[in-house]
């Protein structure tokens, strides 16, 4: 059964919920997450990833005719 993500409101975001976002695996995520210049603040022993640079991230690679 697929898991569910409340993500509505929130503006951290943890590893599972962040590859969920970004729409990709969570091994993909983790393999190229830095690539793509986003990093994690670790708060509590979690890595939380700001929505906000996912969202840059996936803009700055939009293919534009």
């Amino acid at each position: 059964m697929a898991r569910e993500f409340y993500l509505s409101g929130k503006e951290w975001l943890t590893t599972d919920e962040s590859a969920h976002y970004a729409g990709v695996s969570i091994a993909q995520w983790r393999a190229h997450r830095e690539e793509h210049g986003i990093f994690p603040t670790i708060f509590m022993g979690k890595l939380l990833f700001r929505k906000k640079d996912i969202d840059q991230a996936i803009e700055s690679r939009r293919i534009t005719a």
